[in-house]
């Protein structure tokens, strides 16, 4: 909306919503049930191709957009039960280490 008010409607605006993308800046993490530790090579096919379409949001793997839907239909306490102790989110950074310092 802004960015027509400001003049520049032909401007356009992609989010990217990805789980762990296997690089050295998400080393050590543990991936939560059923997301798979994506390849960048993957995750930048589906972000060039969805530019090309206009879509404005990409949320990479499917676990992402479950976890979207069940945050808007469940409780937040059920949500958290599910998000934490089924699928393992809360506790995937646990083993991090991270890109080291060069």
């Amino acid at each position: 909306l802004e960015r027509c008010r400001a003049g520049f409607s032909r401007v356009q605006v992609t989010t990217v919503c990805p789980a762990f993308i296997n690089t050295g800046m998400f080393k050590g993490v543990s991936q939560p049930l059923l997301t798979p530790l994506l390849t960048p090579e993957k995750v930048v096919a589906k972000v060039w191709a969805g530019m090309l379409d206009g879509t404005h949001i990409i949320r990479t793997p499917w676990t992402v957009l479950l976890s979207v839907f069940l945050r808007g239909v469940l409780p937040i306490h059920m949500f958290d039960l599910v998000a934490g102790n089924l699928f393992g989110v809360y506790s995937s950074m646990d083993t991090f280490v991270g890109k080291k310092a060069e």
